[in-house]
């Protein structure tokens, strides 16, 4: 069988990897990667020396700054390599048929590339099947939804917007909000015992490279709010934790979109390295001796729904005094719900006294 996968940022990668190594065992395995992630062309050779899949393509997407110019965006879009833009037609034409095709929730160039892939398999009388997965904690939440009729017009609207799939999946399947139109199948979890997958995701990342070491006690994770214009006061959180176990003992993982490092500057140590994903940072660093604190951070909370590797705590500072509430998404309701499944492993403060009991 031959399986494609398609990938926009370095988290999908890990996931379709799994897939592809627990669900195609022997098929023949090819991927795509999305120039949305930062060095797209290292992680392409990377990927081709790690020896897992037979192709490896880049599809390059054209970024328009003026939101006016949404008709030359979608010409642009055209630009990609599976049959629909110049470079494809060519340079690299795609001849193969593929049997399976994984993608994320995704946009009109990926309906492309699934639509020319059954053009080619209906000219040699074959079927193809298309699978959904998972592309981090927004596919298991519905939003926030005003009453029951946006809920149900939410959902008839999900018939639209995923039409063809055979299906999605997910590492946590038990907790999925949102009613999408097709079954829902579960991905193992992945785990740092498994040596072929480790071997891959290190390979693929280099992080036998990595400059950054995760050796302190409390790991914050910073939000994109700041590289978005919006103050969640996450600086003078950070004032507070530091004056309760010292800047020392604090490492701050810095949001890859934060184009400016405001902790360095507090004499607070923080990462290098923002192109390897958390989850594989997790699964090589002992992380069962670590705090792990976040205003609303997914990736916080990522960890317990995709691997079996478990923190000594998660803090969670979504309700806490001085964040600012009115920047925060909506999808942080849901966070907090599910923080309510892992209570013996998450704390919730909301005043400094809490968040003092929460650290020490």
């Amino acid at each position: 069988m031959n399986v494609l996968l398609i990938c926009k940022t370095p988290y999908n990668i890990m996931t379709a990897l799994q897939i592809a190594l627990t669900k195609h065992k022997g098929d023949n395995l090819d991927i795509v990667l999305f120039n949305t992630m930062s060095n797209v062309e290292k992680i392409e050779k990377n990927i081709e020396q790690c020896g897992l899949f037979g192709s490896v393509r880049i599809c390059r997407m054209r970024k328009v700054e003026k939101p006016g110019k949404n008709i030359l965006r979608r010409m642009f879009s055209k630009m990609c390599i599976f049959g629909v833009g110049v470079e494809e037609r060519l340079f690299r034409p795609c001849e193969k048929v593929y049997d399976f095709i994984y993608d994320t929730p995704g946009g009109w160039v990926d309906k492309q590339i699934i639509l020319k892939n059954k053009i080619r398999a209906e000219k040699e009388g074959k079927k193809t099947t298309e699978f959904l997965y998972e592309d981090g904690i927004a596919t298991y939440s519905k939003g926030e939804k005003n009453n029951e009729k946006a809920a149900a017009d939410g959902e008839k609207k999900s018939i639209k917007i995923y039409p063809g799939f055979s299906g999605m999946y997910v590492f946590s399947p038990e907790i999925i909000e949102y009613k999408y139109p097709f079954p829902i199948f579960p991905i193992e979890k992945l785990s740092r015992d498994n040596k072929k997958y480790m071997d891959a995701v290190n390979a693929i990342f280099q992080y036998e490279k990595i400059e950054d070491a995760y050796d302190k006690k409390y790991i914050f994770f910073e939000e994109s709010y700041f590289a978005d214009g919006m103050d969640i006061n996450d600086v003078d959180i950070i004032k507070d934790i530091s004056e309760i176990v010292k800047p020392e003992n604090i490492f701050v993982k810095i949001h890859p979109r934060n184009r400016e490092n405001r902790f360095s500057k507090m004499g607070i140590k923080t990462n290098v390295n923002t192109e390897i994903p958390w989850e594989a940072i997790a699964l090589n660093e002992k992380i069962s001796q670590k705090i792990l604190i976040a205003v609303s951070s997914g990736s916080v909370l990522n960890i317990l729904l995709v691997t079996k590797t478990i923190p000594e705590k998660i803090i969670l500072l979504t309700n806490y005094e001085k964040v600012n509430k009115d920047a925060l998404l909506p999808i942080c309701s849901w966070i907090l719900k599910v923080a309510k499944r892992y209570s013996d492993i998450i704390e919730i403060p909301v005043t400094y006294e809490e968040l003092k009991n929460s650290l020490l």
